[in-house]
C-alpha cells in the first residue's frame, strides 16, 4: 500500500510486536527503571492523505482522512517498547512531543496502533504523506472507554470509513471512533451533513454518535434517515431538532442491526405510501432478510399525513400508532392504525373527523389500479367521541360512534343521537344508522325523525376543507316526519326517464306520521304506516340560487290507514276553525310535481269551510242544502284520482257506489248525493301556496281549498230536506248554488217533493237550490190515487 510519501506502508501485528520489543530491549530491569509509572494518555497526529486498514479475520475497517489524531496509553509489552529508554523521561519532567516524518513515522503509527490488535493475527497498515508527531493527550482529553483502545479521530473534505463486515460507509467533516467499545462521533455542517450508509438504512446528520456495544446512536441538530435497505418502499424520514437511533446491541453483526429510531423537532416521514408530518415520531424496525424492516410508527404533536394506505387520503391527529408487517416482497405495509385527538381522515370520496380512530389496512391486489404495484386499503374502521362524516354527495352524518368497512365503503353509525344531514333534508333522533358510499344508501332501524327545510341547513361552502359540528337548526321545518319501525334511503333508485335526473327514494315505516307548514297559516299531516317518498333535486334555477342540493318532494306514496290531512286559517295566529280538507283511505299516490293524487280503494274525503258568522237579521235566510259553507264528505268503495288544472283547480274523480254528504249552515242545510261516479271540482283558497313547481318538501295535495264543483253520473240520486232526484247525471256549481239533473238516454229524471204525491218527471231539470225553485222541461206529472 502506497504512502501520500511514495514509501511503503508500515505493517504491525499484536504478536510481531512483543516479540520485537524483547530483541531490542535492553532488558527488564532497564526498562521498568525508565518506564513510566503509570500508563499515559499519548496522541498520536498523522497529516495529509492518511489511510488505516485495519485486517480483523473477516473483518476489513479502511479510514481516510486529511489528518488522523489517535489517543492511546502506553503500557509495558507494547509495540511502543522499542526505544532504550522512555522518550519522554520520568514521569515528573515535561513531556515533550516527539515530530518525525518518513517511513519510521509509518512504522512508529503502526506499531502504536497494531499494540492494541484484538489478535495476534490481526495486523494494522498505516500510511499517510506528511509528518507524524506524537505526544502526551492536552489536558481535558476525554478518557479511553477502556485502557487498551484506541480513540481515532479523522478530519477531511470528506474522512471516510469504510467496514466490510457492516458494509457500512461513513462520510463526515470529522469522524470519531474508538476501538473495544466501537463508539463513532461523526460532525458535519447543515449544507454537507456526516453520512451513514448500511444495507439497512442510510442517514445524514450534522451531529451524530454512536455506540454499537450499547446499541445507541443519536444526533442533535437537523437530520434525515432513509429506513428500508435495498427495499423498493424505503422510509425516509428528516428532523430538526435530533434523532435517536436504537441497534442490536454488540459488534460484527452485519445483518439485522437497526432496530428502531425516534425522532424530535419538524418531523417530514416519507414513503411511496404515504408522506407525514409531526412533531416527534419514533419507529421500530425488525429483520427480515437481509434487510430491517419498520414494523411500528408512533407520532405525536400536530401529525399531518397524505395518501396513507389508500393512496388517495389525507389524515391528521394529536397521536398515530401504526403497526406494520412486511409483504410478500417484504416490504414494510401499514396494518393497524390507533389515532387519537382532532381525528381528520378523508380521500375524493368521503371525510372523517372524530377524537379517537381505530383502523385496520389490507392488501390491495396487485394489478388493482395502485401506483407501483402492491399498496393497502382501509379495512375496518371504528371512530369514538364527536364523529363526523362527511359523504360523497356533501350529505353530513354526526354520531358517538362509527364502525365502517372501507373495502364496501359503508359505515354504522352509533347515537344516542345520530343526524344525518343531506341538503334540506335531516335525519335524527336516531339510534343506529347505516350508510353505503356512492351510491348512497342509508338505513335505520327503530324510531327516528326526517326534518325537510327550504333550504340546506349546511351551505356547500361551509365546511368544504373541515368539520362543521352538529349543525344547531333554529327555523321551523316545512316538513316533519317521524316513524317508529325503520327507516331506509337510496339516491338514484328511481331513474329519470325523457331526461328527467334520477331520483332518491325514502322509505318509513312503521306509525309514520308527517307534518308539514309552509307558511303560518297552514298546517299539514299525513298518518301511515308506512311512507315512501321520491326526492329530486331542485331545478338549475334553483341551485342557481344557493339551494345547493337541496331536495323536493317528487312522488309520494303512503300505505295502511292513511290520514292525509291539510287545514288553513284565516291568519298566522291560527286563531279560530281553519278550513279543512282531510283524506282517510287505504293508501295514496301524490305526485309533488304537478299535484296529482290517487287512492287504490275505498276511501273517505272531508271538506270543511267554516260558516261565515250571520247577523240575526239573517237568521231567516233561506238556506241551501249544499251551501258553499259547512261540511262535506265524500265516501267512495273503489278509487280517487286527483288532477291538478292550470287555472289552480283540481278534478277530483271518485268510483263506485260514491256518496257526498253535506251539512251546511244549519241542521236544516243538508244534503246527500249518491251516485256510480262523481267528479269534484276543488280550487285553491286565495293566498294558498300551490303545491307543485317551488320545490317545497310539503306533502299534501295542495293545501286547503273549496268546493266549486260537484257532477255526478250513473245512477244519481239527491236527497235533501224538501225532494228526492232520481236522474243520470247531476251537476252543481258551488258558488252560484245552481244544479241541473238529466236523464240517462231513454229515461226521465224524478222528483219526489216533501208533501206532494205526485212525482215530477222531466228530461231535464234546473234547480236554484238557495231559491228553492225547478224548472222542468219535458215535464209530466201524476196525480197520485
Amino acid at each position: 500500500m502506497a504512502s501520500g510519501a511514495g514509501a511503503s506502508g508500515a505493517v504491525a501485528s499484536g504478536k510481531a510486536n512483543a516479540s520485537g520489543g524483547k530483541r531490542r530491549g535492553t532488558g527488564g530491569a532497564a526498562a521498568g527503571a525508565s518506564a513510566p509509572a503509570g500508563p499515559r494518555l499519548f496522541q498520536l497526529t498523522m497529516h495529509d492523505g492518511v489511510e488505516i486498514v485495519s485486517n480483523e479475520e473477516e473483518r476489513r475497517t479502511t479510514v481516510r482522512g486529511s489528518r488522523v489524531d489517535a489517543f492511546f496509553m502506553l503500557k509495558g509489552r507494547s509495540g511502543m517498547n522499542l526505544a532504550a529508554r522512555d522518550p519522554f523521561g520520568p514521569t515528573s519532567r515535561p513531556l515533550p512531543a516527539v515530530a518525525v516524518a518518513g517511513p519510521p513515522a509509518r512504522a512508529v503509527a503502526a506499531l502504536a496502533l497494531g499494540a492494541v490488535a484484538q489478535d495476534d493475527e490481526d495486523v494494522v497498515t498505516v500510511t499517510f504523506g506528511g509528518k507524524l508527531v506524537m505526544a502526551p493527550a492536552p489536558e481535558g482529553t476525554p478518557a479511553l472507554g477502556a485502557p487498551d483502545a484506541v480513540r481515532m479521530v479523522v478530519t477531511g473534505s470528506p474522512a471516510t470509513v469504510v467496514d466490510s463486515l457492516s458494509e457500512a460507509r461513513i462520510e463526515a467533516a470529522t469522524a470519531t471512533f474508538e476501538t473495544k467499545v466501537d463508539r463513532v462521533e461523526l460532525v458535519g455542517t447543515v449544507d454537507e451533513p456526516a453520512s451513514v450508509e448500511t444495507p439497512d438504512f442510510t442517514l445524514g446528520a450534522r451531529h451524530f454518535t454512536l455506540d454499537r456495544a450499547a446499541g445507541r446512536g443519536a444526533s442533535d441538530g437537523p437530520g434525515t434517515i432513509v429506513m428500508g435497505g435495498a427495499g423498493s418502499k424505503p422510509l425516509v424520514v428528516s428532523c430538526g431538532t435530533g434523532m435517536t437511533l436504537a441497534l442490536e446491541p454488540g459488534t460484527g453483526d452485519a445483518e439485522g442491526t437497526f432496530r428502531g429510531a425516534e425522532f424530535v423537532g419538524d418531523v417530514d416521514a416519507r414513503s411511496p405510501d404515504f408522506e407525514m408530518q409531526s412533531g416527534r415520531l419514533a419507529v421500530e424496525a425488525r429483520p427480515v432478510g437481509t434487510k430491517d424492516v419498520p414494523r411500528r410508527i408512533l407520532a405525536t404533536g400536530g401529525v399531518r399525513a397524505r395518501a396513507l394506505g389508500s393512496g388517495k387520503g389525507t389524515f391528521s391527529a394529536q397521536s398515530v400508532d401504526i403497526a406494520l408487517s412486511p409483504n410478500a416482497e417484504g416490504e414494510a405495509q401499514p396494518r393497524t392504525l390507533v389515532a387519537t385527538g382532532g381525528v381528520a381522515a378523508g380521500d375524493d370520496a368521503q371525510s372523517l373527523w372524530c377524537t379517537t380512530l381505530r383502523t385496520t389496512f389490507i392488501p390491495r391486489a396487485a394489478g388493482s389500479g395502485a401506483a407501483g404495484g402492491v399498496g393497502s386499503d382501509l379495512g375496518e374502521v371504528v371512530a369514538e367521541g364527536p364523529v363526523e362524516l362527511r359523504m360523497q354527495d356533501g350529505g353530513r352524518a354526526f354520531a358517538s360512534r362509527l364502525e365502517a368497512d372501507g373495502a364496501g365503503r359503508s359505515a354504522r353509525l352509533f347515537g344516542p343521537d345520530v343526524m344525518v344531514v343531506r341538503g334540506n333534508l335531516v335525519l335524527d333522533q336516531l339510534a343506529e344508522v347505516r350508510v353505503q358510499e356512492a351510491p348512497v344508501r342509508v338505513s335505520a332501524l327503530g324510531p327516528g325523525r326526517a326534518s325537510g327545510f327550504r333550504d340546506p341547513v349546511i351551505a356547500a361552502t361551509d365546511g368544504a376543507a373541515g368539520p362543521v359540528g352538529r349543525p344547531r337548526i333554529g327555523g321551523l321545518p316545512q316538513m316533519q316526519a317521524t316513524w317508529r319501525d325503520s327507516l331506509a334511503f337510496a339516491d338514484g333508485a328511481v331513474k329519470g326517464t325523457g331526461g328527467e335526473p334520477d331520483r332518491g327514494l325514502l322509505l318509513l315505516q312503521g306509525g309514520v306520521k308527517v307534518r308539514a307548514s309552509r307558511e303560518p297559516r297552514e298546517a299539514e299531516a299525513l298518518d301511515a304506516q308506512e311512507v315512501e317518498i321520491e326526492t329530486l333535486p331542485r331545478t338549475a334555477q334553483a341551485a342557481r340560487k344557493g339551494a345547493g342540493d337541496a331536495q323536493s318532494v317528487g312522488q309520494m306514496r303512503a300505505k295502511g290507514e292513511v290520514r292525509l290531512e291539510a287545514r288553513q286559517w284565516a291568519d298566522g295566529r291560527r286563531q279560530g276553525d281553519p278550513r279543512l280538507f282531510r283524506l282517510n283511505a287505504p293508501n295514496i299516490a301524490y305526485d309533488g310535481r304537478d299535484g296529482s293524487a290517487f287512492v287504490d280503494g275505498a276511501g273517505s274525503l272531508l271538506v270543511f269551510d267554516p260558516p261565515p258568522v250571520v247577523g240575526p237579521e239573517r237568521a231567516d235566510d233561506p238556506k241551501s242544502p249544499f251551501s258553499p259553507h259547512g261540511t262535506t264528505r265524500f265516501a267512495w268503495k273503489r278509487s280517487l284520482g286527483m288532477e291538478r288544472r292550470p287555472d289552480n283547480t283540481s278534478r277530483i274523480t271518485l268510483e263506485r257506489e260514491v256518496v257526498m254528504d253535506h251539512l251546511g249552515n244549519s241542521s236544516e242545510a243538508t244534503g246527500t248525493v249518491s251516485a256510480d261516479r262523481m267528479m269534484a271540482t276543488v280550487r285553491g283558497l286565495d293566498g294558498a301556496k300551490p303545491a307543485a313547481g317551488t320545490g317545497d318538501v310539503a306533502m299534501s295535495l295542495g293545501g286547503a281549498a273549496e268546493l266549486t264543483r260537484i257532477a255526478a253520473d250513473g245512477r244519481v240520486v239527491v236527497r235533501t230536506s224538501e225532494l228526492d232526484v232520481e236522474a243520470g247525471e247531476f251537476e252543481l256549481d258551488v258558488p252560484s248554488q245552481v244544479g241541473a239533473a238529466r236523464a240517462e238516454v231513454g229515461r226521465l229524471v224524478t222528483v219526489i217533493q216533501r208533501g206532494r204525491a205526485s212525482p215530477l218527471r222531466g228530461h231535464a231539470f234546473r234547480w236554484d237550490l238557495v231559491k228553492g225553485t225547478l224548472s222542468v222541461e219535458g215535464a209530466r206529472g201524476v196525480v197520485g190515487r
